[in-house]
């Protein structure tokens, strides 16, 4: 009984004390659960937030989402029925109030040519808007502000070093200045904003031309670069500060040069390669990506369309033109960059509406 008695008295103790140790588990992992519960709202609040948040393990990563539009990757292209009044290559475009002006280059006789056409794709009309004072082919040139530019250019064995300007709404071209030096076969960009043009490569009627000039008002012209390579017949478009040269010839040859000029700094570099040596294609800008159009090589015109990426400096395929095309005027009005006539192979007055997304 007495046994008894001490298992009872030392059985209550024990009992006692266990439950209070029971007690204070449970506490403590009521609190981990509670602290846990917390850790998961707030993980959950977090993720509904703008920030992908990412939870493996002890690690946790914030990435936030970038506000950069997306590119455009593919562009199609489609004929349009409109054409030009004559068949003409080697021209020079004009974008002014979203009109689009050829000016001067070769007909389907192989003629240099004055005539000045006007495009306008709001209503899909061409009329003859006026002539230049001299037929000439290859010029370079563009529009800045209300008045549309030929540089230079050629006719029969004679290299121009002449300006013409004809200002939207007029009938005749005007001779406004003179290049440092006779130029044609090159190729000139211009701003976004329409407010300066960048004459690249060329020749002088006895060699390849190798500075880069720029102008705001058609008049004077600076010296902004020197191209790495002198090109013929390149491909060229603009990106903030920095131009992007494409191909050209060398020595009657298509070459595969992409020559970079920074506007900053005045340095101009061969930065990469095309797939393929093309010369005679027309470069432009959609959707906030540069597309190269059409073009020659070695083994003939092409009609690709090729999406030019700046940071791997390399193009790949992005789309078809209706036909094989070289030597057209290419210009940007509002999202839709027009291909204008060029020789696809004959001399075409067609025109084709490119769009990207």
């Amino acid at each position: 009984m007495g046994g008894a008695g001490r298992r009872g008295s030392g059985g209550g103790g024990g009992w006692s004390s266990f439950s209070q140790r029971r007690k204070l588990r449970l506490i403590r992992t009521g609190a981990i659960s509670l602290v846990l519960l917390v850790i998961f709202v707030w993980v959950v609040g977090r993720c509904g937030s703008d920030d992908t948040v990412a939870v493996t393990g002890s690690n946790t990563s914030t990435t936030v989402t970038s506000t950069e539009p997306p590119r455009a990757q593919l562009a199609t292209a489609t004929a349009l029925q409109v054409a030009l009044g004559g068949a003409t290559y080697s021209g020079v475009p004009a974008v002014i109030d979203g009109k689009i002006y050829i000016l001067g280059g070769l007909n389907e006789k192989k003629q240099s040519s004055k005539t000045i056409w006007l495009f306008d794709p709001l209503s899909n009309t061409v009329t003859e808007a006026g002539a230049l004072t001299a037929p000439t082919h290859d010029p370079m040139g563009g529009a800045i502000g209300a008045s549309a530019f030929a540089f230079g250019g050629g006719a029969g064995n004679k290299t121009f070093d002449k300006v013409e300007v004809f200002a939207a709404g007029a009938t005749v071209a005007t001779v406004s200045a003179k290049l440092p030096s006779p130029r044609t076969d090159g190729i000139a960009v211009s701003t976004p904003t329409r407010d300066s043009l960048f004459v690249i490569g060329g020749y002088d009627g006895k060699n390849p031309t190798n500075d880069v000039l720029g102008t705001s008002d058609g008049k004077t012209f600076a010296a902004r670069a020197v191209l790495a390579q002198t090109v013929r017949y390149p491909a060229a478009e603009i990106a903030g500060n920095v131009i992007w040269v494409f191909g050209g010839e060398q020595n009657n040859q298509p070459t595969d040069l992409i020559q970079k000029i920074d506007l900053t700094t005045g340095e101009a570099t061969v930065a990469g390669r095309l797939a393929a040596p093309m010369s005679h294609a027309s470069a432009f800008t959609l959707g906030g990506t540069i597309f190269i159009a059409g073009g020659k090589s070695a083994d003939g015109a092409t009609d690709a369309i090729r999406r030019f990426d700046p940071t791997t400096i390399s193009t790949v395929d992005a789309g078809v033109l209706p036909t094989t095309t070289t030597d057209a005027m290419v210009a940007v009005s509002g999202e839709t960059a027009y291909l204008i006539g060029g020789l696809t192979p004959k001399a075409s007055s067609g025109i084709v509406a490119i769009t990207a997304k």
